[in-house]
């Protein structure tokens, strides 16, 4: 009995036995690095793989010294959803965002996107309003966020060898030139 009691504990530990998936909130990509006064969006990612739901909302929180938002929009239909929540933004807080309809599995809900307008690192952060609704009880639900660099880009200068090998050719050019003329 003590062997077979170890055996489902180290299976238990590497997750072999009874997983349980838990829901997720995700944004994609998790970063990015832009330069100043150029548009970033994410694709906002849920994930109901063994956790069926029937309706849920959540806010997405962004730097706003940083970040300007330009709209969030809803894929096509990516779960089937007949109703999608309307949502609202207010400064630095896009509420809402969810729907009510049965969703199971994983797909991509919808896309956030912004304009950049400073220069920094922003959070952009999901959490829960009300959590997601199975028909009998909330769902456990992890939330996630992403990051979004916005830095001067400089340009990469051409380096000295190329344009010494550059001249390299134009004088093998004029040389192979005169010698056929």
């Amino acid at each position: 009995m003590k062997k077979l009691t170890k055996l489902v504990f180290i299976l238990a530990q590497l997750g072999l036995v009874g997983a349980v998936h838990a829901a997720s909130v995700s944004l994609s990509p998790a970063s990015q690095t832009v330069a100043p006064s150029t548009t970033v969006s994410f694709d906002v990612n849920l994930d109901f793989t063994g956790t069926p739901v029937i309706s849920g909302w959540f806010n997405l929180s962004y730097d706003t010294s940083i970040l300007d938002l330009i709209s969030f929009s809803y894929g096509s239909n990516t779960f089937g959803v007949s109703t999608l929540a309307v949502n609202t933004s207010t400064d630095g807080l896009v509420q809402g965002i969810g729907f009510a309809g049965s969703v199971s599995g994983a797909g991509t809900l919808g896309t956030v996107t912004f304009n950049t307008t400073g220069l920094g690192t922003a959070n952009l952060n999901t959490a829960a309003v009300s959590g997601f609704y199975n028909g009998s009880s909330y769902v456990a639900t992890t939330y996630g966020g992403a990051l979004v660099e916005v830095a001067e880009i400089s340009e990469v200068p051409v380096p000295a060898a190329a344009w010494l090998m550059g001249s390299g050719l134009a004088a093998l050019g004029l040389g192979f030139r005169r010698r056929n003329a």
